[in-house]
């Protein structure tokens, strides 16, 4: 099913090449069960993205 309103919204895919640690955290914030969502937001204060084979080293 095409979701034209997330078009240069999200991501909707990537690989984590540093900071494993805090996606692990992340994951371990307690959801709310009836809809899933975190009781405290999560933001991200910095992100990089990178095009091509690999990060700049």
């Amino acid at each position: 099913m095409a979701t034209p309103w997330l078009d240069s919204k999200h991501s909707v895919f990537g690989e984590v090449v540093d900071g494993m640690d805090v996606l692990k955290a992340i994951a371990r914030v307690p959801t709310n069960p009836v809809n899933n969502r975190p009781h405290k937001d999560v933001t991200l204060d910095k992100v990089s993205v990178y095009r091509g084979d690999s990060p700049p080293q």
